[in-house]
């Protein structure tokens, strides 16, 4: 990378020591998993139920199930812009996928993530200069674009089949 385009993209962002909200979102999206399947355990033996019969018959689980799997691909998505911050790379898509990650983990009542990601995209972009036609534009420079779509679709995806099964369960 030249350092024309290092400093270019070190300009969008704002000078901090580390990206710590970035690991919080990425540890909260473990959290919620972890606190789920104490739930599920709990459930199963306060029910003196198997986990196939509490998972057939109870659609706050299968909604949370469908959640902490949309945490998961979460997860994943976060150790790859924590990877890309470090290295200055990708910093247009990290800042597209980020609005797109915390509107759907709001949607998909994730709050302690939500708050996360939108205080990274607060504390870590400028935004003085923002243009989302510029934004686009470098994103398909970039080779970015594909990854946007990706996360656009599977999140779209989560968030349409949680509503989905909640609403057709509940009737």
């Amino acid at each position: 990378m030249k350092k024309s385009e290092k400093i270019r993209r070190k300009n969008k962002l704002k000078t901090v020591k580390n990206y710590r909200y970035l690991k919080y979102a990425q540890y909260a999206c473990i959290l919620i998993i972890v606190l789920f399947l104490i739930y599920v355990v709990g459930l199963s033996s306060m029910y003196h139920q198997t986990y196939e019969e509490l998972l057939s018959g109870n659609p706050l689980v299968i909604t949370g199930f469908m959640i902490c799997t949309a945490n998961l691909y979460v997860w994943w998505v976060l150790k790859h812009f924590n990877e890309d911050v470090l290295n200055l790379e990708h910093i247009e898509s990290m800042r597209i996928n980020l609005i797109v990650l915390a509107i759907c983990q709001f949607f998909l009542m994730n709050f302690v993530s939500t708050i996360l990601m939108i205080l990274s995209l607060v504390k870590y972009f400028r935004w003085d200069q923002f243009s989302w036609k510029k934004s686009l534009r470098e994103l398909k420079e970039d080779g970015q674009l594909s990854v946007l779509i990706t996360t656009l679709v599977v999140m779209l995806l989560f968030v349409a089949l949680v509503f989905t099964l909640f609403f057709a369960i509940r009737g």
